[in-house]
């Protein structure tokens, strides 16, 4: 088995990244969602755009997979967590307060939700996406729902490790298949249960619920480190993802807007986590085997390796640039006249995430970084001394 710390970096999936965030943005920004009004309208589009939502189950799998291969036995679980938190939170607390700060008296909200202090103290925790109610899982900064998701599933993977190392090939394969199967049957079971009409919606930001496709990142993941490798080609994967993607628009897509209240529309947005979560999963270890093999595709060039380095800061920078782009423009929105804003939405965001990845976010990562080391290697050093 590689060593974590012999792992190479597998830079197709860091391009990947990018792709991910790519379409959460056409989700938010081509066909009027539940937490955004869109900025403009290509006929014949919004199927497929909001079926970009998918891209959340992408970072999701992406997360277990990476983590699960880059495991580290020598750190402690103090410094696992530690380094999660040096990853994520800097920058998801700078965004977080701009939003409440500077964003949200401008825009009336963003998502339509106002940040009432406990709701920002529960976002800046990172626990908001716990509580079932929209006004608490989309306050501040709506994307954030999702890293109280990925907290979550940081929380886990250090009991995770164990139970991987001593489950055979028919264990994994049989967490994949109950994890897919989940995706399906929860939410049936939510929706005749019924007990509000946030129900679905609620779902669909569950840490609980969203931790079965962690649970499938993370056993690919290790399954690669492992040795194991896929046995279709990268071609066949992204032509296998390609018509999950059609098929997610053309049965999923209509039900978003036909449903009735708009929050049993997330309706869509599960059922295309579902339809999408195998092949997008098949996708990513079809990448790594090739990087590993040495033979890596145009997502490993430097250009999308960049973009995806700077995914993160895109992904919660998107929304607010969104909303006032919106309040900027509202008549633009729903026509093709908002296609300029969005163009600028697209520069802008991208130019303030590429801006925050190289000044903030790394910088402030490896400062946090080198403390924690530092205190790990002092506790080793401890430990050494103690023995002898």
């Amino acid at each position: 088995m590689t060593t974590a710390t012999d792992a190479p970096r597998i830079d197709s999936l860091t391009g990947l990244r990018f792709l991910a965030a790519g379409a959460v943005l056409l989700h938010h920004t081509l066909a009027p969602t539940i937490l955004t009004g869109g900025v403009a309208s290509i006929p014949g589009t919004r199927h497929f755009a909001v079926v970009g939502y998918g891209g959340v189950t992408a970072f999701f799998v992406l997360s277990g997979f990476v983590l699960a291969w880059s495991w580290d036995d020598r750190r402690t679980r103090a410094g696992f967590y530690g380094r999660r938190f040096a990853r994520v939170w800097p920058l998801h607390a700078l965004t977080f307060l701009v939003v409440v700060l500077a964003v949200e008296p401008i825009v009336g909200g963003v998502g339509n939700v106002d940040t009432t202090a406990p709701r920002a103290l529960a976002g800046l925790a990172l626990v908001h996406a716990w509580v079932p109610r929209p006004l608490w899982y989309f306050a501040g900064n709506g994307p954030s729902w999702s890293l109280a998701c990925e907290a979550f599933f940081y929380a886990l993977l250090p009991f995770l490790v164990p139970v991987l190392r001593r489950a055979g090939r028919r264990a994994a394969v049989s967490a994949v298949v109950v994890s897919a199967a989940l995706l399906v049957v929860v939410p049936l079971l939510v929706r005749a249960a019924a007990w509000d009409r946030y129900a679905l919606l609620s779902l669909t930001v569950f840490p609980g619920y969203r931790v079965a496709e962690f649970v499938v990142g993370v056993v690919l993941g290790w399954a690669v480190r492992s040795g194991w490798r896929p046995a279709w080609s990268l071609w066949q994967a992204v032509l296998a993802s390609l018509l999950a993607y059609l098929a997610a628009a053309l049965a999923v897509g209509g039900l978003y807007f036909t449903q009735s209240p708009r929050s049993d529309a997330a309706l869509g947005n599960i059922y295309t986590d579902a339809i999408l979560l195998l092949p997008v999963a098949g996708l990513i270890a079809a990448l790594a085997a090739r990087d590993l093999e040495g033979r890596p595709c145009w997502l490993a060039r430097p250009l999308p390796v960049l973009l995806g380095g700077a995914s993160f800061a895109f992904y919660l920078v998107h929304v607010p640039i969104i909303e006032l782009f919106g309040e900027l423009a509202p008549g633009t929105r729903q026509t093709a006249r908002g296609l300029p804003v969005l163009a600028a939405v697209v520069v802008v965001a991208l130019a303030l995430a590429l801006a925050l990845h190289k000044l903030v976010e790394r910088p402030v990562e490896r400062a946090l970084r080198r403390r924690i080391e530092a205190r790990e290697a002092a506790r080793s050093e401890a430990l050494v001394r103690g023995v002898s």
